[in-house]
């Protein structure tokens, strides 16, 4: 019995195939670069942190001023990332 495969199961094959070698290129260029860009993002939160150890006094903050602050500047930093995603 011979197996006989049609020009559509091929081209499927091949199209499948093409977009699994294509995938891999874009995600080997592209997981690096978010990776990178997340830990940034998570460095610039961490900051936030250490810098209302000397801001506060020297701004004369008091707490509910620099939470406020720091809420702004999280809410800030999600709308933009969440807006990046959807681009």
């Amino acid at each position: 019995m011979k197996s006989t495969i049609d020009a559509s199961s091929w081209r499927l094959a091949e199209a499948t195939a093409i977009n699994r070698v294509l995938f891999r290129k874009i995600a080997l260029r592209v997981i690096p670069l978010i990776f990178v860009a997340y830990i940034f993002a998570f460095l610039d939160r961490v900051n936030i942190g250490y810098a209302k150890l000397q801001m506060l006094p020297d701004l004369g903050l008091t707490e509910s001023q620099y939470g406020f602050a720091a809420g702004i500047f999280l809410l800030a930093t999600r709308c933009s990332r969440s807006q990046a995603i959807y681009c």
